[in-house]
């Protein structure tokens, strides 16, 4: 039997080492944007969510003043959140100030997952109710409303800030005009949430 020279094994050894390495697929870019917590397997086995509570100031039949509350979950583990919010506050007119009322829900498209910084885009759809004062006597005008919202959801693993632009198209009607009118508009808004 004829011994394999040591220096011969030795070789092939390397060569079968460099070989297994140059077939590793190489290792993914770091993302750019900081993760800080990773949520595609939530410990929970339920998906995120949040709750928030802040103030908006907006425009369509009127200038209204809220504050409100507002709550949101993701969709299993996709980018996609559903979303809902009410609020309150003034309606703001040259002879005082007068109630508003807004209930609605949507959807928004989010990070998937939980970074420092995230974008988001939505729609929700709902109800609103002011009343204000018209030539001297009190009204309500109740309709139907829709808002476009894009913003930015900041922070960190639990404490998050969210602003928002939003739109608004307000149909209505008032018991001074039972035909009513559609109404266009915009407002800001700033909240606090936690995230969990």
């Amino acid at each position: 039997m004829r011994r394999v020279p040591l220096l011969t094994v030795l070789a092939s050894a390397a060569i079968g080492s460099a070989t297994a390495r140059a077939q590793q697929p190489p290792p993914a870019a770091p993302s750019q944007v900081p993760v800080v917590e990773d949520e595609e397997v939530p410990e929970s086995g339920r998906p995120p969510a949040y709750f928030a509570t802040g103030t908006s100031v907006s425009h369509d039949a009127h200038t209204n003043a809220s504050v409100f509350v507002e709550g949101g979950m993701r969709v299993a583990n996709t980018a996609l959140w559903v979303h809902g919010l009410v609020g309150t506050g003034a309606a703001l007119q040259v002879e005082g100030e007068e109630h508003f009322l807004e209930g609605r829900g949507g959807i928004e498209v989010s990070c998937s997952r939980r970074q420092a910084v995230c974008g988001f885009f939505g729609i929700d759809v709902g109800g609103e109710i002011q009343r204000h004062h018209s030539g001297g006597d009190k009204d309500k005008i109740v309709g139907f409303i829709a808002v476009p919202r894009f913003g930015f959801d900041v922070g960190g693993a639990l404490v998050r800030l969210r602003a928002s632009i939003d739109g608004r198209w307000f149909r209505y009607a008032a018991k001074t005009d039972p035909l009513g009118g559609t109404s266009t508009g915009g407002g800001v808004s700033v909240a606090v949430a936690l995230r969990f």
